[in-house]
């Protein structure tokens, strides 16, 4: 907001005009707290620049920014920026803080760029042409004519599923140096930093992430799970860490943090995290997370029972085996079979089988908000399985990719034979492609 194209017609100054900015800031919420719709925030907003509390680039933003701050909908958007038309700057800042806020892709496509394109309908047509060949012919033809953000967003989506990944980090860029970059452009580009090698620009490039959405707990958990699929743990840890400083009582963010802790090597404060969950007040059901902490304990205990077994530490050994008979989970002769994983877009799909026969499990417990399932199958003879991937369910509030993502997830799967005595545990890391 560097200019006012369209001047302010100075009317008296006011009181506020001579107050720090800070106590101009409070007064202008104050006012907006009665604001209806688009036309009541442009009042807001001119009779603050006739009053001359607006005359610097910044004081602007600051009140752009609470404006902005008050859209929660797709309707709200279209109604403000409808009523800022006649002063272009504005109206181009507040396009700009909804593309780096809003979460929904479905949402902005085409929505507040102001473009005559449909882009919500060449995203269904892309989704029913046959390859991902004449997708990419369809959007460079589309884009030449429509050069807008929203269309070079689903250009860079296209561009990744063709594996042209130097071209479309050069568009990401490009939106990034031009202030157009979506949250979900940023991810594209921090992927591409981070299979390239370049871990630090990545990281950076993902932490701005939460630079527009620092109060928004969705925003914080998404950034965290990023860095935690990327193997960047003190990140993911610090994350979860301010998640669950801002909510204490939510079991996912306290999880997600001890798989953080326990990617660090910091197994003993992942253990006590998960007791905390699984000893703490629920209700039983597929949501109760007691059920997820007592496996993921399993799981983060076996792993190092294997590491334990396999340097041939006895002492260590039998310490691990008592605190894993503690969790309640082996009270006879036991098999199971444990999933963990750290891409949370993604859920397997398991199918246990024995020799060709498939086996029905005793007990289930299946946690993909947390990256863990384990299958209790009692004194069955020991079963194989085949693990596929789909789409891991989410929230109303968290965005959906503009299309799917091709990666690999490296899935560990774990074996656990327990005799009455002493456990037998077998340890072994796939990477499961996404047919």
């Amino acid at each position: 907001v560097a200019t006012t194209p369209k001047p302010f017609v100075l009317a008296v100054c006011s009181d506020a005009a001579s107050r720090p900015l800070g106590e101009r800031r409070v007064l202008w919420q104050q006012r907006l707290q009665s604001a209806k719709g688009g036309d009541d925030m442009l009042r807001v907003f001119r009779e603050a620049g006739q009053r001359c509390e607006l005359m610097t680039a910044h004081q602007r933003k600051v009140l752009l920014d609470l404006i902005a701050m008050r859209l929660t909908t797709a309707a709200e958007v279209r109604d403000v920026l409808l009523a800022f038309s006649q002063y272009p700057v504005a109206e181009r800042y507040l396009r700009r803080w909804v593309r780096r806020t809003f979460l929904d892709a479905d949402n902005t496509l085409g929505l507040y760029m102001g473009s005559t394109v449909n882009w919500g309908a060449i995203k269904t047509g892309l989704a029913a042409l046959k390859s991902p060949e004449a997708r990419l012919a369809e959007m460079r033809r589309v884009t030449s004519l429509h050069p807008d953000p929203t269309g070079k967003e689903l250009l860079i989506a296209v561009l990744v599923e063709n594996g042209l990944l130097d071209e479309a980090r050069r568009e990401a860029e490009k939106l990034h140096r031009q202030g157009d970059a979506s949250p979900e452009v940023l991810v594209t580009l921090c992927d591409i930093l981070a299979d390239t090698g370049q871990e630090r620009p990545a990281r950076r490039i993902c932490s701005e992430l939460v630079e527009f959405n620092a109060q928004n707990t969705i925003v914080r958990q998404k950034l965290g799970d990023i860095f935690l699929r990327h193997g960047w743990y003190d990140d993911a840890y610090r994350q979860y860490a301010t998640l669950v400083d801002d909510t204490p009582d939510n079991p996912v963010a306290l999880l997600r943090l001890a798989l953080a802790a326990a990617g660090m090597g910091k197994t003993d404060e992942a253990l006590r995290i998960a007791r905390k969950v699984a000893a703490s007040d629920g209700e039983t059901g597929e949501a109760d997370p007691r059920p997820w902490a007592r496996a993921l304990s399993v799981a983060l205990l076996a792993r190092m029972l294997n590491q334990a077994q396999s340097e041939k530490n006895p002492s260590l050994t039998a310490a691990i085996e008592q605190q894993l008979k503690r969790t309640g989970m082996f009270a006879t002769h036991r098999q199971m079979q444990v999933l963990l994983w750290e891409d949370f877009e993604f859920s397997p799909v398991v199918r246990l089988m024995a020799k060709d026969t498939p086996v029905t499990a005793a007990g289930e417990v299946v946690a993909s908000m947390v990256g863990v399932m384990l299958y209790d199958l009692g004194e069955a003879p020991p079963a194989g399985w085949t693990v596929a991937l789909a789409p891991a369910k989410t929230s109303q509030n968290t965005a959906a990719p503009l299309l799917q993502s091709a990666r690999e997830v490296v899935v560990k799967r774990i074996r656990i034979e327990f005799d009455g005595t002493h456990f037998k545990v077998d340890f072994q890391s796939e990477a499961v492609p996404n047919a």
